[in-house]
């Protein structure tokens, strides 16, 4: 079991590590490579065991989102049906303003990966998500979805900055 816990705590390191320099090395200006016109960058690795998801979004690089009602908006990363993330969390590289806004992150219903907050990505830093590496946290999904962002600012603002990457482990199950 320690071997397993060794080699996959490696393999996640080496996988966060990649999908930032791969992230970092398109500096948001290079769209001609993606396979999906989505307002994000998203990088997959594994084939099987241990798997990882991570995303880039950017406010800023797709301009001001709405405040009058909750945008949900697809971050073109495909998790498949039966897919149980285990670990996830998000790094806010630049704050998300105004400070009244509120984001969720979902999978299967509304909030289920990071619950609709007020002011949670209005400053910078790692935000735990709801996956914490427990049976009672771990979110499986119910059928091939896509990972949805969704905004809204309770002061009816718009939002107009932010950059975040979201990153999710997990395995596929039966």
């Amino acid at each position: 079991m320690r071997k397993f816990l060794t080699v996959s705590l490696v393999a996640m390191v080496m996988a966060l590590a990649f999908g930032y320099y791969a992230t970092a090395q398109s500096n948001y200006t290079d769209s001609s490579s993606w396979t999906k016109a989505y307002p994000s960058e998203s990088i997959k690795l594994g084939n099987g065991g241990v798997q990882f998801f991570m995303v880039t979004y950017s406010i800023d690089r797709f301009g001001a989102v709405s405040a009058t009602t909750t945008n949900d908006i697809d971050l073109g990363v495909d998790i498949p049906d039966n897919f149980v993330i285990t670990h996830g969390y998000a790094d806010v590289i630049e704050a998300v303003l105004p400070a009244t806004n509120s984001v969720a992150l979902t999978l299967n219903t509304s909030g289920d990966l990071f619950a609709m907050a007020t002011n949670t990505f209005s400053t910078t830093g790692i935000k735990a998500l709801v996956p914490v590496g427990t049976a009672a946290t771990s979110v499986k999904a119910t059928a091939a979805r896509d990972l949805t962002l969704q905004l809204y600012d309770t002061a009816g603002q718009a939002i107009t900055s932010g950059i975040f990457k979201v990153y999710l482990a997990g395995f596929q199950s039966q």
